[in-house]
């Protein structure tokens, strides 16, 4: 019988069976590519098509649908890494750049605070560095608590309008910041806060 006649014969008559088989096994549109595939192997295999092929066919049909499930899984697997690699990615970023924010916040606190005068820098200290209450501050520095509340509210003032000139697009060199400039500053910061406490 000439191929193509035999092939149509087989679909005629079985297809819908195998057709059937896919489709209680899978979802249509992956039955619909199982089917294609299966007819794709008959047609190059045609001459080791039994006399019986019904069992055959489904045979072939169950490898097919086996492979495409094997090749789901992969590209499953494959996107779950994708997506976990660019979660790692974007989580490294976010945490870099909090780091990078960290770093300029503090530069910006050093620079700041190298910008007040030692009476205002100590009263900072005494409650930001120290953690006393404005009574403990103001027996350390031997004024009542209300001149010390003055005092403390000036100082604060005085840092706020210190941070705002130095505004983040004033740093953007900050990022790459001068370190031994950096380490002045922190030095002149570090040294108050050790004359402070040894007094």
């Amino acid at each position: 019988m000439d191929a193509d006649l035999r092939l149509k014969q087989v679909v005629d008559e079985h297809f819908g069976r195998v057709a059937a088989y896919l489709l209680s096994r899978t979802d249509r549109d992956s039955a619909a590519e199982a089917l294609a595939r299966t007819l794709e192997v008959v047609w190059q295999r045609l001459e080791d098509l039994p006399s019986d092929p019904l069992p055959w066919l489904l045979g072939v049909a169950r490898r097919v649908l086996s492979d495409q499930w094997r090749a789901q899984s992969r590209r499953d697997a494959l996107m779950v890494r994708l997506t976990e690699a660019e979660d790692m990615r974007h989580r490294a970023m976010v945490q870099r750049e909090e780091r990078d924010d960290a770093a300029l916040d503090r530069l910006v606190a050093v620079h700041a605070l190298s910008g007040l005068a030692d009476s205002e820098r100590e009263v900072l200290l005494l409650v930001a560095w120290d953690g006393l209450t404005a009574r403990e501050a103001s027996r350390v520095l031997g004024c009542t608590r209300g001149a010390f509340a003055v005092r403390l509210f000036r100082a604060r003032a005085h840092l706020r309008d210190q941070i705002a000139a130095h505004r983040v697009d004033d740093l953007e060199a900050a990022r790459t910041p001068n370190q031994a400039e950096l380490q002045v500053v922190e030095h002149q910061v570090t040294d108050e806060i050790a004359r402070k406490k040894e007094q």
